[in-house]
């Protein structure tokens, strides 16, 4: 992976970045930017998000595995109700993408019942 990234680099130095966008994870920015945009009360705005992440191309099963991560490390502004519901969301998601399923269309679905557990 560092292989790669030195090639691409173009510096001599190989940034925190360049090893995030090789290694197909979605940068941090873009999902606390999809956290921000459902926690605001704004539909629309959680929509264009996500209409971002699929146009930069970002993965949809590596964006909920790193939200899933994101849950994990919550430290207690959600209660375990809440994780839970959010949870088995992004479960039937990653299987309905396992089934073939249209990564914007469950991406949305992810947001609106996050949406609708965090309102």
């Amino acid at each position: 992976l560092l292989q790669c990234a030195s090639q691409f680099s173009e510096n001599e130095e190989v940034k925190p970045e360049e090893v995030i966008e090789i290694s197909g994870m979605v940068p941090k920015d873009v999902v606390e930017n999809l956290w921000k945009a459902w926690s605001s009360g704004s539909f629309d705005e959680a929509q264009r998000e996500v209409e971002s992440i699929i146009k930069e191309g970002h993965s949809a099963p590596m964006l909920l595995s790193q939200l899933g991560r994101d849950l994990l490390e919550d430290s207690g502004e959600y209660t375990n109700d809440k994780k839970r519901r959010m949870f088995m969301t992004l479960a039937d998601s990653e299987k309905a993408l396992v089934d073939g399923a249209d990564e914007q269309l469950q991406l949305l679905k992810v947001v609106s019942v996050f949406y609708e557990i965090l309102s």
